[in-house]
């Protein structure tokens, strides 16, 4: 059995080690575009909006990024454009983007919302950003194949009562500012957004990242599958618990313990539900690799074993381990 077994884990160990290797080369990413690669950058309002953009050194990041002043009313759109970027910024150059975005006033988190679009010859990519106070930053993958060659990134600045309103608002498209225009009332809204791009590529494992994850919980379901069949053959399938014997009510103990044993795997059921969604919200770029769905699947075949030998009186078989390790693991690999 120990001959059998040994090449099937030292595959596991040898995945892991690629892994964690793999992983901890992407921790810093090398940039091979920015938004200062663009030759040409300036500001658009739609409606009753002015912006203006400069260039300003962050001691944070220690570089360069874009600053951007706006003046906005209700129902309006204030942005940055640029455009010119080389012709070597391809797929196979810059197939992900690292947008950042610095809010340095809390109060414009409800004031404005922020969306960057990255247009190509084809189509465009539109990327939502969801922010907090201070600097933000969202890993996104780019679509070469719909976008196509890119043209023009933008970041279009819209008041909060025009990102909720249906109705469709006019306005012309003009470059720079227009002192002219009756903006500086008591509804209109004024701040300093700081923007800061990345276009990279992406590592090995952020690229194949959904299938290493598919390939770790085989690899795990097998093996617990093989610990199943190792424990059958040692200890038996397991005996039917005395109180699921007796006929009628049995006693209060073996009904406390039962219960217990019910409400600590709804819980972990529950739990289980809730990171699986909080997974799900978050870009796959962004959360990076982690054994967090490693760990749900096994949390699943932990239940799905307690549940069975509570009720039956019999440990899950191997195809039954698999089973439970991988529905649960994929959800939260996905």
């Amino acid at each position: 059995m120990i001959k059998r077994t040994a090449p099937f884990i030292a595959s596991i160990v040898l995945v892991l080690a690629l892994v964690l290797t793999s992983t901890a080369g992407a921790a810093e990413k090398p940039s091979f575009y920015t938004l200062l690669d663009a030759r040409e950058r300036g500001t658009f309002n739609i409606g009753l909006a002015l912006g203006a953009v400069f260039l300003e050194f962050d001691h944070d990041l220690e570089r360069d990024v874009l600053k951007f002043d706006y003046t906005s009313t209700p129902r309006t759109m204030v942005g940055i454009w640029t455009k010119g970027y080389p012709l070597t910024m391809k797929e196979d150059t810059a197939d992900a983007v690292k947008i950042g975005v610095k809010v340095p006033n809390p109060e414009q988190l409800d004031q404005v919302s922020i969306t960057m679009e990255i247009k190509g010859e084809k189509s465009w990519q539109k990327i939502p950003l969801q922010l907090v106070p201070g600097w933000n930053f969202l890993l996104e993958p780019n679509n070469w194949n719909r976008i196509g060659q890119i043209n023009e990134v933008v970041f279009v600045v819209s008041t909060i009562t025009e990102a909720q309103a249906s109705a469709p608002m006019g306005g012309e498209i003009i470059n720079g500012s227009d002192s002219s225009s009756p903006i500086g009332g008591a509804e209109s809204v004024k701040g300093t957004l700081y923007f800061d791009v990345d276009f990279y590529r992406m590592t090995f494992v952020e690229k194949y990242l959904t299938f290493i994850k598919i390939g770790l919980l085989l690899l795990a379901g097998l093996f617990f599958s093989l610990l199943s069949f190792i424990l059958r053959k040692l200890f038996g399938r397991g005996r039917i618990p005395k109180e699921l014997k007796v006929i009628g009510d049995v006693s209060f103990p073996s009904r406390l313990r039962r219960d217990l044993i019910y409400g600590i795997s709804a819980a972990f059921i529950i739990a289980c539900a809730i990171a699986i969604y909080s997974m799900g919200t978050i870009s796959p770029l962004g959360a990076g690799f982690s054994f967090n769905f490693l760990l749900i699947g096994l949390i699943g075949v932990a239940v799905a074993e307690l549940l069975k030998y509570t009720i039956t009186g019999k440990h899950l078989t191997p195809g039954q381990a698999l089973q439970n390790i991988l529905v649960a693991g994929l959800l939260a690999a996905s």
